[in-house]
This record gives structure tokens, C-alpha cells and sequence, in this order.
């Protein structure tokens, strides 16, 4: 059985039927209703007793979302007095009629997504504990109640509450509970209430007051929430102290955790209790596949505990042929237990993870709309109720960790962690030396040398990640005062880049982890001067050829006995931020349409398929040849022109191509030189640690003034422009930046850095700075400060430079329809053959979802694709 036969069997819930039901012979009713317009089900109702029974409990499932498809008034919202009209009639129903407990979802999110259309007097006002009872009494069995942003509620009374009604004792307690964005504080008893006691799911984002409260008198946790397993949390000024006290309350109850728009910093990492995460590390692969970890005794405040990675000649190219097949799981030997799973904590890497998604739970829980509920016995047995070991959902956008923090909480992880939402992370420069103008912008963001720690080795069981987008692009966002917003991006991205690529080699590509299935980049500019819009072609184009790895997987294995593959990544979502040029900006005082690359007009975000009008046009006679293996791409993404062959993977200044072409030989290695290393003690936890830290070559000679300080060193020659650049740092800013040591991490050694050594993080973070001293300095002008030091001011783009930015999004178009036409004329060469289309090379056409969405602009007609288009 394939998963398409798999997924037919499955009922509304998204959960396999009982034994009854799968046996039983359905009637014909069950079979046609689903073809059937709900607004006929109230007609149907009054047929007979058998109509009755099989149609009410469909139109009665979720009955606010059958309200809004047969009553959308103004955009699919309802108006206020059709709403007070259902609460009235269902308060009118007989208490011996079977209706109210047909309902098992209350949904009231679509009825107050515009609340300007809404009068508040209307509704009336109500604490939000007594509109929650009535809503039980009249639906005594619910299960999902979603009141986000329910307008004119009163606050609640500090005191007990009235004892709940009679017919509120005998309701069924729900299951999920969404209250976010209600105005209303409440008092620290609300979550004793016995009605609340199953709850799964528990929404209380973006509500007045904080959680600090609840959980200093112990009325939030598992004595009155036994059955939470899910708590989003987002907006409500949560500190690190309340966090702790968050997890420390709950333990690993929760599996699932939101606590997006908080003021976490940093601290937050080093005060997670142990027990949020299992205390199992998964059961890593063959060291040739996957590395090996060997950890010290040693740590830092930023790093935490000390770790190298120790990689084979195939783990640390990603190239290993057997990297794509799915490993056999290791089961308990027990066998009186009828719930064995592997002791290793690994996860199949083939089936999706549980949902945390209000809506997933919502089908899982009451079924979809126009469908009946299921059982609610299948439902409490699902695995989304039985015990878990801590953490495995966790959302932490919009706080102010930073990169390492972040690398270093997932380390802390040990694996367990399924899904990561982390749209932005501080960036932090090392303090104490002022070294070039980039000390001075706002904010600096985004995440450089930690893509290692999305390798199996430190993230088994991740299968979607959502992150900004500098884990595969290498480009930071950047905030300097006084300049546009399409000032910063250039000043990014041509300033910024060329030191990140420098010092931080290593991004992150899909056979890192091939166990990961959905990626989401964040933040991704509108606007570029080249390198990002090669750079995410690329990456796009290592995804395709995974998908062509993964497929000769299989026929290398054979078809009898053949080992089962991993999927790989099926899901790319690019999110871009709005476009700086559709808003008045200081130093844009120039058309932005008349600015446009001509060619991209020719494409519609409208038009199917994202085709080209002049698809017939051929290239004029200045354009590159398209089949010249050294053309890059930037010149040519926004013709229109069909090309034999798609634009080649770039390998000039592309750090990633190297340990993403698995067909390519290695990178020809230097000859070791001589390196001098220097001992280093710190404190950290009561205890003294001292290693040797690797500092460059020896001996150290004075160059003449202007002239490169490593000059005189015939050893440094030997070392790369990264490692030099190291070096220079700690002999100019030996007092500062001679701190936060470190284990060389797998970018350190891409750069340049001795493998197993200790380096100077601050040292290696400063080559970031677009500075350097004497005639080499890469960008801006050179001027003396006090204290003998170089700085470089802030370099400013001209009206050219800006105008001279293409549109990301218009080059994604033009090479994602160069790629479909490559693609469907290799499908329709190998049905004429009788053969099975080959993925990847030479259209490298990428078969998964491609998603690109803008923020606040919904999701861009025409490029989310799936198989084939």
C-alpha cells in the first residue's frame, strides 16, 4: 500500500478507522454526502429519521464555520445579528433534542477577523468565564472552543467565581481552548475550573497581564492542566525567570511550545531546565554517514559544553552513497509490550510529525467542516495525548536570542527537537574594540557558521525548520540609522557578504540533513545586486538534485528487497519582506517602475504558470551564451529566452557548491604549516579550565609600516585569507578579542582552521568587520582614531548603485519558468522513450513545493508548485 492508498482509508480526522468501521459495509448516504452542498443538509435533515442521522451531525460538527459559508455578509465575515440569532436558537433547542450535541467545534476566529464591522454593543458584555459557560450550556459537547479576539468582554472578578450551572457540570470538558487577543486579564483561578481540566490545547497569546502570576501561586500547571500537552504563549512579556518557571512547572508534560514576541534573551538558553529535553540522545548513523561527536570537559558561557566534530572523507562532504536510505529502527526487546518503539530515540524519517497547528488539531479532534466528528475514544488514544519526554515543537520568533544561542540551545537538545521556528536571531560582534562602522548600526540579524548544528548529528529528528534565511544565503539583515531601507540591503549584501562568505564558508544545503522535509526562509530581501539571487537559485537547485540522488537510490538498490529512502526536502517556503520601492523612503526620490529590468515586465503574477508572453524571443546578441559552463546567472535570470541548458551551478565565490556537488573531487587540501598556539585559562561554573588556543604561525615579525603584517611570516602564506585575517585580529586587538575560546566547528575548518583545535571566538567573529588596516582594506575610507586604531567609516551606495538592484523575486519567476519548460520536454522525451523521467540534471527542475509569500502579502499567485508543475 502507497501513501495515496494509505491516505483514502483515512477518515476526516486525519486518523485511521476502527476494526467496526473498516469491516462495516457503508451506507450509500456516507458515501454521497460529501458531494452534497451543505446548504442542502437542513432540507435533508427533515427527509426521515436515516437523513436525519446522517446529515445533522454534518451540519451541526462545526456549526460558526457553517454559518460563515452560508451567511458571509461583507469578505466571508458574518454580520453580529446573524451570530446572536445562532446563540439564541440553540438556546431555544429542547434540552431532549439531540442537536447541541451533534457540535464539537465552536470557531469564532472567521466571525471576528475584521472587528471594525463589528458593533461591540451588539454582542453585549460579558466576563469571559460567563460567555464560556454559556456557550457550554448550550453545546454541552464541544470539544474545540476558539474565541480569539472576542470583542466587549468585562474583566474578570479578582474573587472565586459563581459556582458553574447545572447543566454546565454534565458538559463534556473540551479539548482545545483558544482565548488569544481577548482584552481581558484573568484573575489567578481561572485554570482551576474543573471544565478546563482536559484541555490539550491552550491559547492565551497576546492577552494583558503574565503568566508570572499563575504560575507563582501554582494554579497554572499539571495539577490543574494534567492532560496539556501544547501552550502557545506569544506577546505576553514573558521574561527568562518566567520561563523557567514555565517549564519547570510543567516539566516534559508539554511536547509543544510557543513563546514567540517574548523578551527571551540569551539567558533563557542557560536557564532551560535539563528535563525540558530527553535525557536519550538519538542513535546517530555509521560515522562515514554522519560524523561522529566527541565532547570535552570544558564550557563557556556562549558555547556551553565543548564538542568537536569528527567527520569521515563522506560525512564531511555530505556525498556517502547510502545517505538517503532509511535506517532499520531499533525496538524494545520487552515483549509484553504492545507499544515497543525504537529505544534510540530516532524518528522515522519517512512519516510526518504530529501537528501543533490550531487548525490540524481541529480536524484531528472534531473532523472537517460538512463531515461528521469521530469517535472520541480513537481521539484520547491518538498520540497527541500520551506521554512525552519534553519538548519537540519549539516556536521562538520575534525574541532577542541571538545565533549562538540558538546553536547552542539545539545542542542542549540532544536531538529531540521536530520542528523550530526561529524567524530571527541577534547577531552579536564581539565588544570591548571598535573595529569598523558596522559596530554602529541598529541591529544586526541572522545566523553565520552554525548550519552544522542542523546535521543529524545534533538534529536526528527535525523535520521542519523555520529560520532566517542567512542559513543558506550567508547575508545578515542590517539596520544602519540614516540610510533607506534599500540602502541597507546593498550596504548588506556588498559590504557585509563578501567578510561573511570569508569567515563563514559553510551554509547550510538539503543533504546536511536529508531527513529534513520542510524549509522556511525568513526575511528575505525584495531586492539584490546579484549574489542572493544566485545563491538561492543554487540551493534550489541542490534541492533538485537531491531529488535525483534519492531516485538513484532506488535503482541502485533494485526492485526486490529494496531498502525504503528518505524523502528529502518535499517543502521550500521563501518569505520576503514587502518591497522597500512600493514606500516613500529618505534618498529614493526616483521612479521605481521606470528603474525595472525591462524583461521582467513581461511577467505576470497573475498569468499561469508564471510563462512569458515572448517566450519565442531569442537572446540578443550581448547576452552569454547560456551553455557556457562559466556564464552566471545574475545576467541572465530576467530574459525570456528558452535555453538548451538551466544556469549552472555557480562556483565562483559560492561557498556552498563545493560540499554540495557530491560529483565534484574535494578541494585540493593545503599542506600544514607550522602553527603556535597560545594557553588560555577561564572560569566558568566554580570550576578552572586552561587549553591551548590556536592562534596562527610562529614567529610573529613587525612589518614595515603600510605593509601587510603577515608578510614576514613564510609560515602564515600557507593559510588561508580567513585565517590570516584571524591572525592579524589577535596580534592588533590582542587584549580584546583574545577571549571566548571555543572548539573549531566544521565552518571554522572549511575556513581554514586546523581541525580539533581551540580558536578565539571574538577574534573570529571580528573578521565580520569590513575593515582592514594598511593598503589592503576591502571597503570604506580609513581614518585614525585615538588609541592607534583604523576605522573605516560607513560607506553609502549612489543613485546608481540602488537602481542597479534587481528583483529577487523576478529572477526566482524567470528561472522557475526556464526550469518547468526544461522539465516537461524531458517528461514528454521520456514517455516517447517508455522511460521514467530523470529528476535533477540537466533541467534540474525541482519537483517539491516551492512556496514564495511576501509578509503581510499572502502568498504570491502561481509559485507554489507541486509534483511536475
Amino acid at each position: 500500500m502507497d501513501n495515496s492508498d494509505a491516505q483514502s482509508i483515512l477518515d476526516s480526522s486525519g486518523m485511521l478507522p476502527s476494526y467496526q468501521d473498516a469491516t462495516t459495509r457503508p451506507d450509500w448516504l456516507e458515501i454521497v454526502a460529501p458531494y452534497i452542498p451543505i446548504r442542502q443538509y437542513a432540507s435533508l435533515c427533515l427527509v426521515s429519521k436515516r437523513f436525519f442521522h446522517h446529515f445533522a451531525p454534518r451540519l451541526w460538527n462545526d456549526p460558526m464555520a457553517v454559518l460563515c459559508l452560508l451567511h458571509s455578509d461583507y469578505m466571508g465575515v458574518v454580520a453580529p445579528q446573524r451570530f446572536l440569532g445562532f446563540m439564541d436558537h440553540a438556546a431555544r433547542i429542547p434540552e431532549t433534542s439531540s442537536l447541541p450535541s451533534f457540535a464539537r467545534s465552536f470557531d469564532t476566529r472567521r466571525l471576528f477577523g475584521d472587528t471594525s464591522y463589528f458593533i461591540p454593543a451588539t454582542l453585549g458584555t460579558k466576563p469571559l468565564s460567563t460567555l464560556l459557560s454559556d456557550i457550554a450550556c448550550r453545546l454541552p459537547r464541544l470539544r474545540c472552543i476558539f474565541l480569539d479576539g472576542y470583542p466587549s468582554l468585562e474583566p474578570e472578578p479578582l474573587m472565586n467565581r459563581p459556582s458553574p450551572p447545572a447543566r454546565l457540570s454534565s458538559a463534556e470538558p473540551p479539548l482545545i481552548l483558544s482565548i488569544a487577543r481577548c482584552e481581558v486579564e484573568l484573575p489567578p483561578l481561572y485554570f482551576t475550573a474543573s471544565y478546563l481540566r482536559n484541555l490539550v490545547y491552550l491559547d492565551v497569546s497576546y492577552m494583558p497581564g503574565s503568566l508570572k502570576t499563575y504560575l507563582a501561586f501554582k494554579k497554572f500547571g499539571p495539577t490543574n492542566l494534567p492532560s496539556l500537552r501544547i501552550l502557545k504563549a506569544q506577546g505576553r512579556e514573558m521574561d527568562n525567570g518566567t520561563a523557567r518557571l514555565l517549564f519547570t512547572a510543567f516539566r516534559d508534560q508539554l511536547w509543544s511550545v510557543d513563546l514567540s514576541r517574548n523578551r527571551l534573551t540569551d539567558y533563557f538558553v542557560d536557564n532551560l531546565p535539563g528535563f525540558a529535553f530527553s535525557s536519550e540522545s538519538p542513535r546517530l548513523r555509521s560515522s562515514e554517514i554522519e560524523g561522529t561527536l566527541q565532547n570535552e570537559i570544558a564550557e563557556t558561557d556562549s558555547f556551553g559544553r565543548f564538542c568537536f566534530v569528527l567527520d569521515s572523507e563522506f560525512s564531511a562532504s555530505f556525498s556517502h552513497p547510502d545517505r538517503h536510505f532509511l535506517e532499520p529502527p531499533e525496538y524494545e526487546v520487552d515483549p509484553e509490550d504492545q507499544e515497543s518503539t525504537s529505544h534510540s530515540g530516532r524518528l522515522d524519517g519517512r512519516k510526518k510529525i504530529y501537528p501543533d497547528s490550531p487548525d490540524a488539531l481541529k480536524t484531528m479532534f472534531s473532523g472537517k467542516v460538512g463531515f461528521p466528528s469521530p469517535p472520541l475514544d480513537p481521539v484520547l488514544g491518538s498520540p497527541t495525548f500520551r506521554a512525552h519526554q519534553g519538548i519537540t515543537h519549539l516556536h521562538l520568533n520575534g525574541n532577542m536570542l541571538s545565533a549562538s544561542a540558538l546553536a547552542k540551545m539545539i545542542r542542549k537538545s540532544k536531538g529531540q527537537l521536530q520542528h523550530l521556528d526561529c524567524d530571527s536571531m541577534r547577531f552579536n560582534l564581539p565588544s570591548g574594540a571598535v573595529l569598523s562602522w558596522l559596530d554602529k548600526v541598529n541591529n544586526l540579524s541572522g545566523t553565520l557558521g552554525w548550519a552544522h548544528v542542523f546535521r543529524p548529528l545534533f538534529s536526528a529528528n527535525l523535520q521542519v525548520l523555520r529560520i532566517h534565511h542567512s542559513l543558506v544565503t550567508q547575508l545578515l539583515s542590517l539596520e544602519a540609522t540614516g540610510l533607506s531601507r534599500l540602502a541597507n540591503l546593498w550596504l548588506a549584501e556588498t559590504k557585509v557578504l563578501p567578510r561573511a562568505e570569508l569567515a563563514y564558508p559553510e551554509a547550510f544545503v538539503p543533504d546536511m540533513n536529508p531527513r529534513l522535509q520542510s524549509l522556511t526562509l525568513t526575511r528575505i530581501p525584495r531586492y539584490s545586486t546579484g549574489p542572493l539571487i544566485r545563491k538561492l537559485i543554487n540551493f534550489l537547485k541542490l534541492a533538485a538534485m537531491q531529488e535525483r540522488a534519492i531516485q538513484g537510490a532506488k535503482v541502485r538498490a533494485g526492485r526486490r528487497h529494496r531498502p525504503v529512502t528518505l524523502l528529502g526536502l518535499r517543502h521550500i517556503c521563501l518569505e520576503f519582506e514587502p518591497d522597500p520601492r512600493e514606500r516613500s523612503e529618505v534618498g529614493l526620490d526616483f521612479d521605481a517602475a521606470a528603474i525595472m529590468d525591462d524583461s521582467s515586465q513581461s511577467f505576470s503574477f497573475f498569468e499561469s504558470g508564471w510563462s512569458s508572453s515572448s517566450s519565442t524571443t531569442q537572446p540578443s546578441a550581448t547576452q552569454p551564451s547560456s551553455t557556457d559552463p562559466s556564464t552566471t546567472q545574475t545576467s541572465s535570470l530576467s530574459t525570456v529566452s528558452t535555453p538548451i541548458h538551466p544556469p549552472p551551478v555557480s562556483e565562483s565565490r559560492d561557498t556552498t557548491s563545493q560540499s554540495a556537488r557530491p560529483d565534484l573531487p574535494p578541494a585540493p587540501r593545503r599542506r600544514p604549516a607550522p602553527s603556535h598556539f597560545q594557553s588560555h585559562s577561564w572560569d566558568y561554573d566554580r570550576t578552572r579550565y586552561t587549553r591551548k588556543i590556536w592562534i596562527g604561525p610562529d614567529p610573529w615579525i613587525d612589518p614595515d609600516p603600510g605593509e601587510d603584517p603577515l608578510h614576514h611570516a613564510p609560515a602564515a602564506r600557507e593559510y588561508t585569507p580567513a585565517a590570516r585575517e584571524y591572525m592579524r585580529l589577535l596580534r592588533a586587538h590582542a587584549r580584546q578579542l583574545q577571549t571566548n575560546p571555543s572548539p573549531a566547528t566544521p565552518c571554522h575548518v572549511a575556513a581554514g582552521v586546523p581541525k580539533d583545535e581551540y580558536v578565539f571566538s571574538a577574534a573570529w567573529e571580528a573578521i565580520l568587520h569590513p575593515c582592514r588596516c594598511g593598503p589592503s582594506s576591502l571597503t570604506g575610507t580609513i581614518e585614525p582614531r585615538p588609541g592607534g586604531f583604523l576605522v573605516s567609516n560607513r560607506p553609502s551606495p549612489t543613485l546608481d548603485d540602488l537602481k542597479g538592484m534587481k528583483n529577487v523575486v523576478d529572477a526566482l519567476k524567470a528561472y522557475r519558468a526556464w526550469t518547468r519548460r526544461a522539465y516537461a520536454e524531458a517528461c514528454e522525451r521520456a514517455r516517447e522513450a517508455g522511460e521514467q523521467v530523470e529528476l535533477g540534471e540537466p533541467h534540474f527542475h525541482y519537483t517539491g513545493r516551492l512556496q514564495v509569500v511576501t509578509v503581510g502579502g499572502g502568498e504570491m499567485d502561481g509559485f507554489g508548485s507541486s509534483r511536475g508543475s
